[in-house]
Parts: C-alpha cells; structure tokens; sequence
C-alpha cells in the first residue's frame, strides 16, 4: 500500500492513492465491514489534502485556489495580504505539509520509529476477549492472541489492562470515543513489550447521533444544510478521516511527544487555529477537518448556525 500526500507544490493536488491493503497488523479485521466497506478499501481510499494547492503569492485569481487558501486559513490560520502570505504563514504552511507526509508514512509503514510488524489496528472489539494469559499473572484481561510463526503474541491495548477494565468500544464509565490510539502491550514468551496500537469504534458515532460514511468521493457534492449560509465539515465525516485524525497522534508518539486532543469539529478547530496556531498545527482534529474539506475543493465550507456551533 502506497501512498502520495504531499506531491508538488502549487499547482498539484495531492491525493492518496487507492492501495491493496492495511500495512498494520490487523486484529479483528478480517470480515469486518462497516456500512458495507472493509477496512482495507477504508484505509486504501483517497484522502485527498489540498496544502499543496494553496497559493502562498497574491491573491488567487482561479476559486479553487482561493478555495485552498481559505480553507488552509480556517483550520492553520496561515494568514493572507494582498500581497500573499508573509514568511510566517509559509513556515506554518510548511509545517502542516511536514505533518501530511508523515501521516501518509504512517499509513504506508516507513514513518520512522513505528515497526508496522508491531503496530496493531484493531477493527473494534472483534478479536479481543477477557481472559488470563501467560504473563498475566492469572488476572483476565482483554486481549488478542496473533501466531506468527509458530509463536504466539498476546496483544493487550494498555488503557484496557486492567481487570476491572470494559470492553473496549463499550466501556461505560470512560469517555466514549469513536477511535482511540493507544501503548498495546506484547507478550512473548511472558515476555513484555511495547508498541502503537489503534483501535476503531464507527458505531460509537451513531449512538452519539453523528453522521459518519465509510469513505467520501473525490469531487463530492456538500450543501448546506437547516438554513446554514454554507455547508458544513461537519455533516461529511468519513472514517478515512478518523484514521488521518489517529495518524496524528502516531506522528507524535513516533517522535517521542504527545499530540493531545485540543479541539474537535470544525467550529472549536477553527477557534484554536485563530487562537493558538501553533496548537492547531499538532491537533489531529484540525487535520482530519482539513483532508476532508479538500474532498470537495469547489465547496464554500464555512460554520453553521450559532445554535448549531460544535
């Protein structure tokens, strides 16, 4: 699975390519759909970002260049003058490309510091169960169990070691979250050992009333919607996006540092942009909003209704 996020400068859009599978190791994913599609045509679809589109010269002339400008300016506040963007606004610019060609890295396995043998996704809870295991120590606790040559890996997601911990995806005390990147513990031999894992829960968007598709098109029509002047990122979130969301998160733990939640959904992103940019330049909401909105580069994005902010 090959990708290209970031490809040329001005001119380009840059796209993913479609590519045959997960480069992870995968637990659960095996028959697992959702809405229909599996989790290798997820991962293979396009997820398109328009950074390298943006002008950073004079006022574009072509909408799709001023489309660009604006939507890189809603989620990096990269700034703009008549005479284009200063030295500043470039070097943000240029950060947010750094991060997309990470991104793609991760997704193509050669993002240094993350040995895609060991980093693991897993396809909600399919796959794990509650029980001990060597190096357990006797507790039960959630975990998979992977054979690769003979051997057996017992693959444990940290936030969930414990044996008063829920099952994942329906954990009722935490937090809900629709996707989680986590530390997954690997046991061999009873020994342990420590790797990136991530772990999806589409449906926990559906129980908290948001909308969510599988994939978006290139090109996709977005319209406004309950009397919104424009049309909303909001009402087109993908699991494509989730995973270029979680892939933030594994860029920061593959250099050593933690990129926290800061901001989610369009309106708080584009707050913490105008706010914070160099917050808004390591939240992973910020890309994801970002990507999706360059799946429709003729769209007039913008915020819905103030009773509708989120």
């Amino acid at each position: 699975m090959k990708a290209t996020l970031i490809r040329g400068f001005v001119s380009s859009l840059a796209l993913w390519e479609c590519h045959a599978a997960v480069t992870w190791t995968t637990i659960g994913c095996e028959s697992w759909t959702f809405d229909g599609t599996s989790i290798d045509a997820i991962w293979a679809k396009n997820a398109q970002s328009q950074i390298d589109a943006v002008p950073t010269g004079p006022i574009p002339i072509g909408e799709n260049e001023r489309r660009a400008r604006a939507n890189v300016n809603f989620m990096f506040d990269v700034g703009s003058s008549i005479t284009g963007i200063d030295s500043a606004g470039k070097q943000a610019l240029q950060n947010a490309k750094t991060m997309y060609a990470n991104i793609e890295r991760g997704l193509i396995g050669t993002l240094t510091g993350v040995d895609v043998d060991n980093a693991f996704l897993f396809c909600e809870d399919k796959g794990l169960k509650e029980n001990d295991f060597p190096g357990s120590s006797g507790a039960k606790i959630w975990h998979a169990e992977v054979v690769n040559g003979g051997v057996i890996k017992y693959i444990v997601p940290a936030y969930a070691s414990f044996a008063s911990s829920e099952r994942p995806c329906h954990e009722t005390q935490l937090p809900k979250y629709e996707a989680k990147t986590f530390t997954a513990t690997q046991y061999i031999n009873e020994q342990p050992s420590s790797f990136v894992g991530i772990i999806l829960c589409p449906e926990r968007y559906k129980e908290n009333k948001i909308t969510v598709v599988p994939t978006l098109d290139q090109g996709f029509t977005a319209t406004p919607s309950n009397g919104n002047k424009f049309a909303s990122p909001n009402d087109y979130i993908s699991l494509v996006g989730t995973l270029v969301h979680e892939m933030v998160h594994v860029v920061g733990r593959s250099q050593g540092t933690t990129y926290t939640d800061q901001a989610y959904a369009f309106n708080k992103c584009f707050e913490l942009g105008k706010s914070n940019q160099a917050a808004a330049l390591i939240n992973p909401e910020n890309y994801r909003v970002f990507a999706e909105m360059s799946m429709s580069p003729k769209t007039k994005w913008g915020p819905k209704n103030p009773k509708e902010n989120s």
